[in-house]
């Protein structure tokens, strides 16, 4: 299925803050991320609209769940990113209004499964708020839990 952005909801605006939410195969960010940067990292963008079987259009305005890019921790081949892209992808996060962050309760669920009738995912996080930044960049730089 290809999915598609609405432009109006789904790219980020340096007036509100991007929202993300850590799984063990990724990083889950709601909307889209720059176009250079999810090609670097291997992300996909998950929406509710997209086509099906030749072309058609489907949209799924039942999900509870915002539009959003998974970002995995890994490359394909299985090796962690290069910490160039890492930095790059924190820098893009921290810019602006800065970001949201959370850990999934259901930390191991498929985050590229299509969750059309799903309510969004329950998160916690732990630590202090002044933890945020160690936390976030232990997550980055390892491609997994603590």
């Amino acid at each position: 299925m290809t999915f598609y952005a609405n432009p109006h909801r789904d790219l980020p605006a340096p007036w509100k803050q991007k929202r993300a939410i850590f799984y063990a195969q990724g990083l889950k960010v709601y909307g889209q991320i720059p176009y250079i940067l999810q090609r670097r990292l291997g992300a996909e963008f998950f929406s509710n609209s997209g086509t099906i079987f030749g072309g058609a259009s489907l949209l799924t305005t039942s999900s509870m769940e915002d539009n959003y890019t998974v970002v995995p921790y890994r490359q394909r081949d299985g090796t962690l990113h290069s910490q160039e892209v890492l930095n790059t992808l924190y820098k893009w996060l921290m810019a602006d209004k800065g970001f949201q962050w959370a850990i999934a309760v259901d930390f191991h669920v498929n985050i590229k499964q299509w969750n059309a009738w799903n309510w969004p995912p329950e998160t916690w996080i732990p630590g202090e708020p002044e933890q945020k930044e160690m936390l976030v960049q232990l997550f980055l730089v390892s491609g997994k839990a603590p």
